[in-house]
């Protein structure tokens, strides 16, 4: 049980029943872990206003963390054709502790190399995060034939509700040519809450019309909901009054997403073919600021997009032991609700973590080249080139320049090959 939480007390229960065609099954599990982390930070500031500055901190997070979470499922064979199940799930993750931080942020003066004022604070922030999951899902599959064929339908529920209490206490002192000012002591709190709601339905036919030939086809139809409210005040003679430097915000974002797709699977001589392709619809209303009365329409977002796939494979030799397989595939990626969340969350007093909910999805195109001898050696060439990919960047805050930012942005272009 290590102080960098090198370890975890972590039960955990499983139950499985049958009978005949049902089969029943449950698991129960907890988990306490010890969190802590140490943080050193140093920020040089090259052009603008603050060149030559710099700012220097120390953070250190100690506390602990809870999870639950309980399973219930079951599976019925109406007979050997047909056949169902469902599946219901909970989930919960609470994180109790204290950063703790110092922070030392020097001025230079524009002409005279010596730095001419500084800020030095001394923080403490208390972090109360209570974080509930549930999902559902049921199923049911027809066995076509005996070659293998099915169709299947399957619904799928997932939702996330989160409670997130931060509270901050940061004492501060400057000095300017060599004076000191009094101590001042600035009290603040924000309080984020969040639901987010993935739901799906599917249908999919596989054929198999031979040892070597199939076909697959299917439909599917995914519903995502944001909503998110944040606020942030600040203690002002004994009373919580909204905070003068932070905006509170809500969000509320609605993406819906049509699929279909096509795979055919077979052999030509020798030569394996694998081609597919997937056709996607998706309707976005994004987020909002105020009341959602305010919502504005002017903001939605359609679009339609193809993600062909082909994976060809050559024998080199009679035994198959030899071959050149090549594949290629376009694929989307899109950005998790944890990253388009706009609530902050506090490093030092002069660096946040942050979302961005006007991320787009990144799209990759994966181009590879493989050849395998005697069956267990194998030597890759490939690339992958991506567009809009989501990756953390420092930017500095609009709203207040000595503050950076760790937000996530898009990346209009990223290759990489190996």
């Amino acid at each position: 049980y290590g102080k960098y939480g090198g370890g975890a007390v972590f039960p955990s229960a499983n139950v499985n029943y049958q009978a005949g065609r049902l089969n029943l099954y449950t698991s129960l599990g907890y988990r306490h872990n010890k969190l802590y982390s140490q943080a050193d930070e140093v920020t040089k500031y090259m052009a603008g206003d603050l060149s030559g500055s710099d700012m220097k901190s120390d953070t250190e997070m100690d506390g602990f963390s809870d999870s639950y979470n309980a399973r219930l499922g079951m599976e019925y064979e109406m007979n050997p054709k047909h056949s169902n199940g469902a599946e219901f799930g909970y989930y919960q993750y609470s994180d109790d502790s204290e950063n703790s931080g110092n922070s030392l942020f020097r001025f230079r003066a524009p002409i005279a190399p010596l730095f001419a004022d500084s800020i030095v604070n001394k923080s403490v922030y208390l972090t109360d995060e209570l974080n509930r999951y549930y999902s559902g899902t049921v199923n049911y599959v027809w066995k076509m034939d005996t070659l293998g064929s099915t169709f299947k339908i399957i619904g799928d529920y997932n939702q996330s509700v989160s409670d997130n209490r931060n509270d901050y206490d940061n004492k501060s002192a400057s000095w300017a040519g060599g004076i000191g000012s009094a101590e001042q002591n600035d009290i603040t709190r924000s309080r984020a809450g969040s639901d987010y709601l993935i739901t799906s339905l599917s249908a999919d036919v596989d054929i198999v019309r031979s040892p070597v030939t199939t076909f697959k086809t299917g439909a599917k139809f995914t519903f995502n909901k944001m909503y998110s409210d944040t606020r942030y005040e600040e203690l002002n003679g004994g009373v919580w009054q909204p905070s003068t430097s932070e905006d509170s915000k809500k969000t509320d974002y609605t993406e819906n997403i049509g699929a279909l797709y096509f795979i055919y699977n077979t052999r030509l001589g020798k030569v394996g073919l694998s081609a597919g392709i997937r056709g996607e619809y998706t309707y976005i209303i994004p987020k909002f600021d105020g009341t959602a009365s305010a919502k504005s329409d002017d903001a939605q977002q359609s679009y339609f997009s193809f993600f062909p796939n082909l994976n060809v494979s050559v024998p080199l030799n009679k035994t198959f032991s030899n071959s050149l397989i090549f594949s290629y595939s376009r694929r989307i990626s899109r950005p998790g609700f944890w990253a388009l969340n706009p609530s902050k969350i506090k490093l030092s007093e002069y660096s946040e973590i942050v979302g961005n909910p006007d991320l787009k999805p990144t799209f990759s195109n994966n181009i590879s080249l493989t050849t395998v001898l005697a069956y267990k050696y194998s030597l890759t060439i490939g690339a992958q080139l991506l567009q809009d990919e989501v990756a953390q960047i420092v930017v500095r805050d609009q709203g207040n320049e000595d503050k950076l930012l760790y937000r996530f942005e898009n990346i209009s272009s990223s290759h990489m090959y190996y």
